[in-house]
């Protein structure tokens, strides 16, 4: 088993469902939320709450560190159809990854220190992994 540092992770996307995924510049960190939805299933008489569980969640939230030559992140956010996403843990393994299309959301922070530009994402069809 190897294992990685985050040092090395990547986002691609394109800035539509038909084109080419590029490598997001400036791009920090990436989080993907797969938690499945919990319907509660309790009965009359049970001891406890009990749930069966549903589909998966598909979203996430990203980060890059602002340029102001590229808008990649805020130009995907304006997407109508949504963008194609890919998020590599880490890019010394390019076999391995999460892949599917989403909306994505823009936000800029300015705050005392580095300018950072964010956006959270949610699936827009089917989600897979490699």
């Amino acid at each position: 088993m190897a294992t990685y540092n985050s040092k090395d992770g990547r986002v691609y996307m394109s800035g539509t469902l038909a084109g080419a995924a590029i490598a997001m510049t400036g791009a920090a960190s990436w989080t993907l939320d797969q938690s499945a939805s919990k319907d509660d299933a309790t009965a009359f008489g049970d001891l406890n709450l009990t749930v069966t569980q549903g589909k998966p969640n598909m979203a996430g939230e990203l980060s890059v560190i602002w340029d102001n030559t590229v808008d990649d992140l805020y130009d995907n956010s304006r997407s109508v159809g949504g963008v194609r996403m890919y998020l590599y843990p880490t890019s010394l393994d390019l076999t391995k990854y999460f892949y599917g299309l989403a909306y994505v959301d823009f936000k800029t922070e300015v705050a005392g220190g580095t300018v950072k530009c964010s956006g959270s994402f949610a699936a827009s069809d089917d989600w897979g992994q490699y």
